[in-house]
């Protein structure tokens, strides 16, 4: 054998001759007072105690010692202290079992309520019941006792192991649980809260059993009055302690029972001791679960504490995140050659531009943060669909759109908007690329397309876009429409005799008067030549003719100074009017040349 087992071997015998010890200190008070069987059996209570933390290792101390109690204090024979012994070990050892079938860690027992009913199932009823029976039937059946104590026997035999268990087991387990964290017992003892709770206790008991003069109601209710200090204790106390003052109160009620004093002190003596058992069966059970609850609050609180720090930290790593990435946002835009600006949808005032959008829409050293762009919009129509845009599709490209710079004066941009995030509130991100000389480039452009050269009035291709979409109105609004044709007379001459400077002059003052002339609604070009035409709206025949014929009336008498410094009268004009009702569906006209315009609308 080695020394190993042989340590572990005398370590046993060690703890069971220990054990054995403290079961037959523990049986000799209630063999002072009772025979036979003792409804109060403190040895239950270390049988539990002892098959929770060693198991069957511990069970010979417990069978030994039951032996020893029955046949020496309790006088039974050896076949009944034999049946007797082997139910006290039966008993805590088929509790201990299911404990541990259910898989109940001996150091949370007490923090669960589901734990908690595992053990008062297990250790209280499944004990006491089966100890009981061993105890009623040996009694019977091996003792020669009648055979009508099998039950009261029973009843009072599995109370009185429940009570022990129920009440002295919990401190004890706590007590040896902890006792391996260096705190200190006497420390834990005299906390002030905690002696105040036990003068409370006891100055309620010495009224509830010893105060003279008082009613049998009025002693049981200040027997109730007991449970308070544990109570009170679960809530702000350590739980050996509550269970601690909680098995002082049951011992000094039982004391003070069984010495003949308090709400019990005229029944029989077994039976007064049964009933503070099962009051203190109801009490345990009472502040084991709210004890247990109480910790899993406890426990409850610290995990949500926990897990709120984590969140915080989450939080304000997030946040740091979300800052980093929007300072680098922001640098990246600040270095940005192309304008970009964000705004507020909602206010439209804009919340950062960088310095290329500074440049672009003040001088330069403008903030425009802060500033609402609703008056730098050209057209605010525009906004509003872009917004709606946007709204549906998240984003847009390459917009022309004219905005006011904050001087007043008017640039085009082609922009490019996108849904963001900026200062934790939504935004617009708009990114602008200048295309004002572009737009001014196209516009001269298109005025040059549709400008005649050397008039500076419009172009045929001017007219004819313009006439037959007027045409199309006109004819749509029943209003009647008349054309006129100038041709300036023997113009030819102008340009053989005088040169075509001078020719090129004479059409330019013609052009200049006619145009004056004219209404603003009519539209005026110069067809080719030395032709003009005029679209009259909403004219009669004789108005139409009227106005021609003004217009033709200018030009007499006017003279023109030839670039050699000799004056000549402008050339006379032919007229010719052509005029459509309301009813027309077209209009046409023949005359010199080959202009033949044909508009169907």
């Amino acid at each position: 054998m080695t020394s190993r087992r042989i340590q572990t071997l005398l370590g046993l015998l060690l703890l069971n001759a220990v054990l054995l010890l403290i079961y037959g200190l523990l049986g000799k008070l209630p063999s002072l007072l009772f025979t036979y069987v003792s409804p109060f059996w403190p040895p239950a209570a270390l049988s539990v105690f002892a098959a929770m933390l060693w198991g069957w290792r511990a069970m010979p101390a417990v069978f030994l010692g039951s032996l020893w109690v029955n046949t020496d204090l309790f006088n039974w024979n050896w076949a009944g202290a034999l049946w007797v012994s082997l139910g006290n070990v039966l008993a805590p050892m088929a509790g201990y079992w299911g404990l541990r079938r259910h898989m109940v860690e001996a150091q949370q027992i007490w923090n669960s309520p589901a734990a908690i009913t595992r053990f008062l199932f297990w250790m209280g009823a499944v004990n006491g019941l089966l100890s009981g029976l061993f105890g009623a039937s040996g009694l019977v059946g091996l003792e020669g006792q009648s055979a009508h104590l099998f039950l009261p026997t029973l009843l009072h035999w599995a109370v009185g192991d429940a009570s022990a268990a129920l009440m002295l087991v919990p401190v004890a387990h706590l007590l040896w649980l902890r006792s391996g964290r260096g705190e200190s017992w006497w420390r834990l003892l005299l906390q002030v809260e905690g002696l105040a709770a036990l003068a409370f206790s006891v100055l309620v008991w010495a009224a509830a059993f010893f105060a003279p003069g008082l009613s049998l109601p009025v002693r049981l209710g200040l027997l109730g009055m007991l449970l308070l200090p544990p109570i009170w204790s679960v809530f702000r106390l350590d739980q050996r302690l509550t269970l601690l003052h909680l098995a002082v109160a049951f011992i000094l009620v039982l004391g003070a029972t069984v010495a003949g004093h308090g709400p019990y002190a005229g029944l029989p003596l077994a039976q007064a001791v049964v009933g503070i058992e099962l009051l203190g069966i109801a009490m345990s059970a009472s502040i084991l679960y709210a004890g247990a609850l109480h910790n899993q609050r406890q426990r409850a609180l610290a995990e949500l504490h926990v897990l709120n720090r984590d969140l915080e930290r989450r939080a304000e790593d997030r946040a740091q995140d979300l800052l980093r990435k929007e300072r680098n946002f922001r640098d990246m835009i600040e270095r940005l050659p192309a304008p970009t600006v964000i705004t507020n949808p909602d206010t439209a005032r804009v919340l950062y531009a960088n310095p290329a959008a500074r440049e672009l829409f003040g001088n330069g050293q403008t903030d425009l943060a802060g500033m609402s762009t609703l008056t730098q919009w050209v057209d605010p129509d525009i906004r509003q669909r872009l917004l709606a845009e946007i709204r549906q599709h998240h984003a847009i490209q390459n917009r022309e759109i004219a905005f006011r710079r904050l001087d007043g004066s008017v640039i085009w941009v082609i922009a490019s908007v996108i849904e963001t995030h900026f200062d934790k509130t939504n935004a617009l991100l708009f990114a602008f690329k200048d295309i004002s000389e572009r737009m001014q480039r196209e516009k001269l452009l298109q005025s040059q397309a549709q400008t005649d050269a050397l008039t500076g009035v419009p172009n045929r291709r001017h007219f004819m876009t313009q006439a037959a979409q007027r045409l199309c109105d006109l004819a749509a609004q029943h209003q009647a429409a008349a054309f006129a044709l100038f041709d300036l007379d023997d113009f030819k001459q102008v340009n053989d005799t005088r040169g075509h400077a001078c020719g090129d002059l004479v059409l330019q003052q013609v052009a200049r008067l006619l145009h004056d002339k004219m209404r603003p609604q009519d539209v005026f070009a110069r067809l080719g030549g030395e032709e003009f035409c005029l679209l009259m709206s909403d004219v009669g025949a004789e108005q139409a003719l009227e106005l021609a014929e003004a217009m033709r009336q200018e030009l007499d008498g006017q003279i023109q100074v030839c670039p050699d410094g000799h004056p000549i009268p402008l050339p006379s004009c032919s007229i010719g009017v052509a005029w459509t009702g309301v009813d027309a569906g077209s209009i046409r006209y023949r005359g010199a040349g080959q202009w033949r315009p044909d508009w169907n609308c």
